[in-house]
């Protein structure tokens, strides 16, 4: 009665029919208890999550009730295990398809197995639906949205979906917009790029050949310079050889005139001789008229006398015929001198003509090194000019090759989003989405999700160039 099943009679302290009797009360005790115990080991294995084991031992009469029992609820409790097994399997692998037979159970077993499948049911709904969406935006469809209603941290999964679909939806819109604009914009740039690529070139043919005309202008004026100081060098000398030659001429003069005092004292001489021949002559006849007197006694003195006549006639005869010459050349000495008088004049007009063409050939010669110096300055500034108008150039081309690769890649980005299927509300709205507050830009074609018209400009920005106040520039 106090629930120890435990207590047994004490076999030992009786004899006979007593013996007997407290022995079948023992056996009954234990007939009774052991099934007890078999549903005792069974809840308490259930009761720690252990699954026991089925019991083969038979049990007499109703006591095997027990047993059977038991057993049945093992199996029971192993097959819900097992199938709940199976579907946290299915589950964590991703199958929300799993489902367990309800059917084979009944009651609160039942009612266990059809609650998993419809929690099954509710988790693969939401799942289902994002993987549809997921499936068609897969497929370049940005139209797609979850529609289901579901609730808690469900709808808030739906909700974020929907907006990061919004989002994208959008923001392709606008990369749409702003490849266009780049196109268009890079196709500008290339253009402006091509015409100062174009210009540049022409201006760095044209200053090459400045830039040639000006080495040979600095070529010849080198050469003018050179020249110059040649011409400088030679007027110099010319300069010196002229006073040399005034010089010389002046002691010329004085040498003539120096003949010409010895060609008078000469021509006195003469005189003299002619004289002397003269009064020999006469004592020439009068040394004859003597021996001719004297007769034969003076005929050796005739003769003498005669001889000398002779030669008193010949000197006086070169006499005559050399102070002819000595008169002649004092004519020709007064006449060397007046020449030279002229001449002399003549060579002092000449230094001083020299020396004013020495110092005009010298500011030539210092004006030709000044112009040789200007002129390769202008040269070089002219070679800077073209060495930055030729990079110029090539920077031009590189800004249009960059251009166009840049309206390549922005044509590709067009044809890349054109592959989407963008929203309706995006294209009704304007591309504004509902809880959004960007705008699509103007001129955005709903049907075509192309931009149709460029961005506005300002007269003052000049063509081809954005309008600074849109934000899609």
């Amino acid at each position: 009665l106090a629930g120890q099943t435990s207590a047994r009679g004490d076999v030992d302290r009786f004899a006979g029919a007593y013996r007997e009797v407290i022995q079948g009360l023992n056996d009954t005790l234990v007939a009774v208890v052991s099934p007890l115990e078999l549903a005792l080991d069974c809840m308490e294995s259930f009761s720690n999550g252990l699954l026991p084991k089925k019991s083969d031992r038979a049990l007499p009469g109703d006591y095997d009730r027990i047993r059977l029992s038991s057993n049945t609820l093992v199996d029971v409790m192993s097959r819900r295990a097992k199938d709940m097994d199976r579907l946290l399997e299915a589950i964590t692998a991703g199958d929300l398809s799993a489902r367990a037979d309800s059917t084979a159970y009944s009651g609160l077993n039942a009612k266990v197995i059809e609650g998993l499948n419809q929690v099954i049911a509710q988790v693969a709904l939401p799942v289902h639906e994002v993987a549809r969406v997921l499936d068609q935006v897969a497929e370049r469809d940005l139209t797609a949205r979850v529609t289901g209603e579901f609730a808690g941290e469900f709808a808030g999964m739906k909700q974020a979906l929907n907006i990061a679909l919004d989002n994208l939806d959008l923001r392709l819109c606008q990369v749409a917009a702003g490849a266009d604009q780049v196109a268009s914009a890079s196709a500008q740039i290339g253009d402006g790029s091509q015409v100062l690529s174009q210009v540049a070139s022409e201006q760095a043919s044209s200053l090459e050949e400045v830039s040639s005309s000006l080495q040979e202008m600095a070529s010849m004026a080198d050469q003018n310079a050179s020249n110059a100081r040649e011409a400088r060098s030679l007027s110099e000398s010319a300069r010196g050889s002229t006073r040399k030659g005034t010089d010389r001429v002046a002691h010329l003069a004085d040498a003539m005139g120096r003949i010409k005092v010895s060609s008078d004292d000469t021509a006195k001489i003469l005189k003299t001789i002619d004289e002397i021949a003269f009064q020999t002559n006469l004592l020439a006849l009068n040394a004859a008229v003597e021996a001719a007197r004297a007769g034969d006694a003076g005929k050796g003195f005739a003769v003498v006398a005669e001889e000398v006549r002779s030669l008193a006639m010949r000197s006086a005869e070169a006499a005559k015929t050399t102070a002819a010459l000595i008169e002649e050349s004092v004519r020709n000495a007064e006449e060397g001198v007046s020449i030279q008088a002229e001449v002399l004049k003549d060579l002092e007009e000449i230094r001083a003509d020299v020396d004013r063409v020495t110092d005009v050939v010298a500011e030539i010669a210092a004006a030709s090194e000044q112009q040789s110096l200007g002129v390769q300055q202008v040269n070089q500034a002219v070679e800077q000019m073209n060495h930055l108008t030729q990079q110029n150039a090539a920077n031009s081309e590189e800004s249009a090759s960059a251009s166009e690769e840049l309206a390549s890649q922005a044509e590709e980005m067009l044809g890349l989003v054109a592959a989407f299927r963008l929203s309706q509300s995006a294209k009704a709205s304007g591309g504004r989405h509902p809880g959004h507050g960007s705008n699509l830009p103007s001129g955005w074609d709903t049907g075509t999700q192309r931009l149709v018209s460029g961005p506005r400009r300002r007269e003052q920005d000049g063509p081809g160039i954005p309008d600074r106040r849109s934000p899609w520039n």
